[in-house]
């Protein structure tokens, strides 16, 4: 008797605390710009909220990091249930994986309050590319290793994976084009930049009815009602799918009352048919949900990014990230076995470097570009130790400089080197010219520091607008000190003790070779590494695997480790 007393009033307490909330505004945060999918769920799902409790629910995007930047500013709210977040799979599940400096917990941080629905994404592509149907695209991007170029809302979220993960399944390769929102895919896949991409179903949708772009297929496992004619992925690749979730998120220590209340009246909201509709238009497929499924769910598919790598000894290449590639690893349960092939700096010909400063001086560079930090970096110490320091940094100040990308940026910010312009994206050689726009280069000097494949498309563009293409003495990577790590991971290689090595820099396939060229192992290394998974990191690291006869089972862009220790996961599993 004194048990049922307790409980009664302990639900008692529970109802009248629920009872008295809310009594101000809500604030939602949704960690997404204005019009992306989550901002239009949300403002569905916030007015009905809003009328079901009698007050404002208030939508503010905090968009950023991927979702990082609102979904911290919800955990660092006061757990009084008046700050809400929207979390979904890319921001609660994927980055906690794939991103070092998290600034949040995603199981410890947060209260799941509802899953609110699944949703699936659409596979575009440009109108007058070479392929019509998903199987075509497969099929050119099998014969046209890493021309296929696949644009998403950025690098180890959800739609960048969701490829990687038909990527695997289909066995091609494709170049990633990253960008800072969705909106910006379809733009530049009706303009030709890109040939294909991957977003929501409520970006895609106006721009497929136009006719625009085209709809290759839908990442759900079947075909939708909403797009009928269209096909699943998994008719082309069998077994492939993939589907997000989204829900809403308080800050860890918010009252089990609060929270129940909200799970309920959000329950309600998307069940009325007006907002169901709506949301179905949008590809999403509604999820009435208890609060707990969320986290279950949550912790269920953080563990599937883990269990793969569980155990596995994974080889690492790389000498400057290593040491943090086999963190990422050593977080996810495999076993690092560190054995770089590069010394950790390379170094440059003093004499070109020389030469090519006595060249500026007689005739200054109209503009310059710099396409990567290691070489940046190479290029001052070499001038350092040559005495020149100053003298090229008084003729860069007489040219208009651009930059590919964060490192050199930082490399020439710690030399206080004005940077005029710079391309947002590294990899893309469309945003380096973009970033050039209109500068007069007929008859003009433009010095250039080699970047790998990308300098031919490069070189081409300056050509024809009449620019002398003067080179920056590139950077020489040559063997660490020490072999004997390499010798012995060629050993582990054939006793096929390892189950995976990563490759991030070519130089590291030719070094590797070089060490068992010297003990008569070329071939047996060759064989070696095709009966192991070889991850690559970007086109040039590939493009020196494929020339070594050696076949690349997971390839990822940079500089991004975590996608490519996810792609790898996926793998392996």
């Amino acid at each position: 008797m004194k048990v049922t007393v307790t409980i009664l009033g302990l639900l008692c307490s529970a109802l009248l605390h629920a009872q008295g909330y809310p009594n101000k505004p809500i604030r939602l945060i949704v960690p997404f710009p204005p019009a992306e999918t989550m901002d239009l769920m949300s403002r569905l799902i916030g007015a009905k909220l809003g009328e079901r409790l009698g007050q404002q629910v208030v939508i503010e995007n905090r968009p950023g990091a991927s979702g990082m930047l609102g979904l911290d500013l919800v955990a660092k709210s006061a757990p009084d249930g008046y700050t809400i977040g929207a979390g979904q799979g890319g921001n609660m599940v994927i980055l906690p994986h794939t991103s070092r400096n998290i600034p949040y917990n995603a199981l410890k941080d947060f209260v799941p309050i509802a899953l609110s629905t699944t949703n699936y994404l659409a596979i575009v592509g440009a109108m007058n590319a070479p392929f019509k149907t998903i199987g075509e695209m497969v099929a050119y991007a099998k014969a046209n290793p890493d021309r296929l170029t696949v644009a998403t809302n950025g690098e180890g979220g959800f739609p960048h994976l969701a490829f990687e993960h038909l990527r695997v399944l289909g066995g091609f390769t494709f170049t990633h084009v990253p960008y800072k929102g969705a909106s910006a895919i379809v733009t530049d896949i009706v303009g030709g930049q890109v040939l294909t991409g991957i977003t929501s179903i409520a970006t895609a949708t106006p721009h497929v009815k136009s006719e625009r772009v085209r709809m290759l297929a839908v990442t759900n496992p079947t075909r939708v009602a909403l797009w009928p004619d269209v096909p699943a992925a998994a008719e082309a690749v069998p077994g492939y799918e993939s589907r997000g979730w989204f829900g809403y998120v308080a800050p860890a220590g918010t009252p089990r009352d609060i929270v129940l209340r909200l799970n309920m009246e959000i329950n309600r909201a998307i069940r009325e048919p007006d907002v169901s509709e709506k949301l179905v238009n949008a590809g999403l497929l509604r999820r009435v949900s208890q609060a707990r499924l969320r986290e279950v769910r949550q912790a269920r598919e953080g563990h599937r990014l883990h269990a793969p790598m569980k155990g596995k000894r994974i080889a690492i290449l790389e000498a400057r990230l290593g040491r943090e590639l086999a963190e990422l690893v050593a977080a996810r349960g495999g076993l690092p076995v560190h054995a770089p092939a590069l010394a950790e700096v390379p170094d440059l010909d003093a004499g070109a470097i020389a030469d090519l400063v006595r060249s500026l001086e007689a005739r200054p560079a109209a503009l310059a570009i710099f396409q990567t930090g290691v070489g940046t970096r190479a290029l001052f110490n070499a001038t350092d130790g040559l005495g020149l320091t100053a003298r090229l940094l008084a003729l860069l100040a007489k040219s208009t400089v651009v930059v590919r990308g964060p490192k050199p940026t930082a490399a020439l910010r710690s030399r206080s080197v004005r940077i005029d312009r710079a391309a947002a994206d590294p990899f893309t050689t469309h945003e380096v010219l973009a970033a050039i726009g209109q500068l007069t280069l007929e008859r003009s000097r433009v010095i250039v520091q080699r970047y790998g494949v990308a300098n031919a498309e490069l070189d081409q563009a300056l050509a024809a607008r009449g620019a002398e293409v003067v080179e920056i003495p590139t950077y020489r990577w040559s063997l660490p000190a020490d072999t004997k790590p390499l010798a012995e991971l060629i050993e582990a290689l054939e006793r096929r003790e390892i189950d995976a090595a990563v490759f991030t820099n070519a130089e590291q396939v030719r070094n590797l070779f070089a060490v068992a060229a010297e003990q008569g192992k070329r071939e047996a290394l060759r064989t070696a590494l095709n009966a192991t998974l070889v991850a690559s990191i970007g086109p040039v690291s590939s493009a020196a695997l494929r020339e070594a006869q050696v076949k690349v089972g997971v390839e990822a862009s940079p500089p991004k480790l975590g996608a490519l220790l996810t792609a790898l996961a996926a793998a392996l599993a």
